[in-house]
């Protein structure tokens, strides 16, 4: 579950709200409200939220540390900037990309997508 927590410098930044998911931080704009952790891998973690101002279900991805590694930084940015640009029913839309309280200095990106839905047909095994 997303567990609300206090900011790490104990100030509450206006329009920022922090939830911690399998030991991670997030800071998430107060529009979404995470709801569970879906999902971890090699670069970060998924976790489903609502928007509270379309009501719609999303999944949020931190990408932890982006740039540790110079070529995991440039395929982050290659890969934000054509999700920006393509529309297409087999490309997973970018919905946002929320922007850090500290510009200067950040390690993370996180970035909202349209949670995909899972169906018989796309769970099962070939």
């Amino acid at each position: 579950m997303a567990t609300l927590v206090e900011p790490p410098n104990g100030v509450k930044p206006k329009g920022k709200h922090y939830y911690s998911m399998w030991q991670t931080l997030f800071e998430i704009d107060t529009k979404y409200v995470p709801i569970k952790p879906i999902g971890r891998g090699a670069y970060g973690i998924v976790c489903s939220a609502i928007n509270r101002e379309t009501n719609e279900k999303v999944a949020i991805k931190k990408i932890n540390n982006v740039f540790e590694n110079r070529v995991d930084a440039l395929r982050t940015l290659r890969e934000l900037k054509l999700l920006r640009h393509i529309r297409h029913e087999n490309v997973i839309a970018l919905k946002d990309v929320m922007m850090p309280i500290q510009r200067i200095g950040f390690k993370d990106v996180v970035r909202i997508v349209p949670i995909k839905q899972r169906t018989s047909k796309n769970s099962r095994r070939n």
